[in-house]
């Protein structure tokens, strides 16, 4: 065998951001990271490179602008005159008191207040003229021509640098976007505004409405091939909107997941180096788009049972800071050696963990949802080298040492971001007690997919996942009855209910099967027996979903199955007959011959999982 040496790359791969239109980030194996390095290394004199008129060059340097298409003219100019349906006045002040509540845009929120008041004053300006044909696309071509500007920030660069490059006369398509979605959220979360919506059915019609423009104003953006640090925003936003819409079984909702993983990548956001020449504040955001949307891939992955789309050891990109007066830094100051830099570094992160003074927000949010989605892309993997039918007693020290990363990085948490008592004691405001809970079943359902990656039977959950699962529901429930208490701090209480609520009911459900298997589980199984009422009556009344809403006939499918099951239980007869069955008895076992959830992966609580515990013969009499 030949003697190989493999030299150490001269360069990293291109963290440089490329004006488009151009391949976008380049790694070493791509041809034009391989030619640039031949160049660097070969001729620091760049009139005499022999390559620098090459092909391999044309992702560096700047083309001349193309001239818009006249279908990209005709869809903003559509774009301007959708706008004129909209009381534009009266969505400011929605999302002025949606911003009082303590909510927001998750990615978005240093930007939606600013952007709001720039979409209003625009419109505001022109509301007269962009009836007139002309002069709508006239504005269409200047909108076009601005979205198509480089936003161009050094390591000096405050806040109103860029803000100035974005709004007034430098007014993007990507503002207008991040309005639109912020005002889309902020309907779906306030349930009534009389100057918008008086009935379920209009504020409905609203949301449908505004996130259809918002569709209309993302497909220009991306019409233009210039991708950039707000497109990104707005693509997140945009998607997670569509999935409190539409719902997070919707292909609407996966295919813009799909389409944020490419735009992450191809911006090299997964591998941002520590420093960087741009300033902190846009440093930080980007590193906030990774986490967000790592996190957003790993949450469908799991509910959905599909593949995630962004794998960790691609992705060197470490947790972004939590300094919530980052985007209010308007100079910067010199330190003792004389160097420039912002007056507060904020906390930093270099490894992902909190500091003792986080503050309640957004941020806060984002960092500890990405530091159990870590955990979770582990489990993932773990499982799919290790199906229920491989697993041995050796596998347990793999599973002790997820367990513990889990306990570490929960014990990492700064202690007033962990809950540890009942929500109806706490005083603090609505979002921290949102997040508060958000965090806490988080990280109860990173133990909980542990614990079923590493069951051999999901027939007969072990005592440890039936605890993990009665705290899950138990604390669903709570943030149910009470909430008035919460606003969304990150996700909505209908995901809290899909995700977290129906997979713990989902365990409980099938150990109330079983119930001559857990003899020494009566207190407990009192307890998750009123927490299955509370979320079925709820259900049912449409206090979390109602027809026609997102999730709605996995909702459904799943409610009508656990109301056959606590039938079953409050027949006193039945309750009493089961005692003289036997332990292989077919109605109270889910083993033997029945095997109903031998095809499924251990997360997948949808709708055929409910679908096949309603078959079981114990409940199929008690079908209401």
């Amino acid at each position: 065998m030949p003697n190989i040496t493999i030299s150490t790359p001269v360069e990293t791969p291109s963290q440089t951001a490329h004006r488009y239109p151009n391949p976008g980030f380049l790694g070493q194996s791509s041809h034009s990271t391989i030619f640039a390095q031949m160049a660097s290394t070969a001729h620091h004199d760049t009139a005499s490179c022999p390559l620098q008129d090459s092909v391999f060059f044309e992702c560096g340097t700047e083309r001349p602008p193309p001239d818009e298409s006249p279908d990209t003219v005709d869809k903003v100019s559509q774009l301007l005159k959708h706008f004129l349906q909209l009381k534009f006045a009266q969505l400011r002040i929605l999302l002025q008191s949606w911003h009082a509540s303590g909510t927001n845009l998750a990615l978005a929120e240093p930007l939606t207040a600013r952007f709001s008041d720039a979409t209003v004053d625009f419109l505001q300006k022109w509301n007269a003229d962009l009836g007139s044909e002309s002069f709508a696309r006239q504005k269409a071509h200047w909108l076009l021509r601005n979205s198509r500007q480089s936003i161009d920030l050094t390591e000096k660069s405050n806040t109103e640098d860029f803000f100035s490059q974005t709004m007034g006369d430098n007014l993007r398509l990507e503002v207008l976007g991040i309005f639109l979605t912020a005002a889309c959220r902020a309907v779906m979360d306030i349930p009534s505004f009389t100057p918008l919506y008086t009935s379920h059915r209009e504020r409905v019609t609203l949301a449908r409405s505004l996130m259809s423009i918002g569709d209309l104003c993302l497909e220009c953006c991306l019409s233009l091939d210039s991708l950039n640090d707000l497109q990104l925003v707005l693509q997140y936003e945009n998607m997670i909107v569509h999935t409190q819409v539409d719902g997070d079984q919707s292909y609407h909702s996966w295919r813009r997941m799909g389409d944020i993983s490419s735009s992450l990548f191809a911006l090299g956001y997964h591998q941002l180096p520590d420093t960087s020449t741009f300033p902190p504040f846009i440093l930080q955001l980007r590193k906030a788009g990774f986490a967000r949307i790592y996190t957003a891939d790993k949450m469908l992955a799991v509910f959905l049972g599909r593949p995630p789309r962004i794998a960790r050891e691609y992705c060197t990109t470490t947790l972004p800071c939590n300094d919530s007066n980052l985007w209010q830094y308007s100079f910067m100051d010199t330190d003792a050696n004389g160097h420039e830099s912002p007056s507060n570094p904020g906390i930093e992160c270099v490894q992902g963990f909190s500091m003792p003074k986080e503050p309640f927000n957004h941020m806060a949010d984002t960092r500890s949802r990405a530091r159990f989605s870590f955990l979770k892309e582990d489990i993932l993997k773990f499982s799919r080298r290790h199906p229920p039918s491989e697993l041995d007693n050796a596998i347990n020290i793999e599973v002790a040492q997820i367990f513990n990363e889990i306990e570490s990085a929960w014990n990492a948490l700064p202690e007033h971001l962990r809950l540890t008592k009942s929500l109806k004691l706490s005083d603090a405001s609505p979002f921290s007690n949102d997040l508060l809970i958000g965090i806490r079943l988080d990280y109860l359902h990173t133990l909980f997919l542990l614990h079923l990656a590493s069951s051999r039977q999901l027939q007969h959950p072990g005592r440890d996942l039936l605890a993990i699962a009665g705290e899950m529901l138990s604390l669903v429930t709570e943030a149910i009855m009470l909430r008035d208490r919460l606003v969304n701090s990150g996700t909505s209480l209908t995901w809290k209910v899909a995700q977290y609520g129906l997979p713990a009911a989902g365990i409980i459900s099938l150990s109330l099967l079983n119930v001559l298997a857990y003899d020494d589980w009566a207190g407990q199984r009192t307890k998750c027996i009123q927490d299955l009422n509370i979320l079925v009556a709820k259900l049912k009344v449409g206090a979390i979903v109602r027809a026609g809403e997102a999730n709605f006939a996995l909702f459904s499918r799943a409610t009508r199955t656990m109301q056959s099951l606590l039938n079953l239980l409050a027949d006193g007869t039945s309750m009493i007959s089961q005692r003289t069955q036997t332990p292989d008895s077919n109605i109270w076992n889910l083993t033997g011959d029945l095997n109903l959830f031998a095809n499924f992966e251990p997360w997948d609580f949808e709708f055929d999982f409910w679908a096949s515990l309603a078959d079981h013969p114990g409940l199929n009499v008690y079908e209401s």
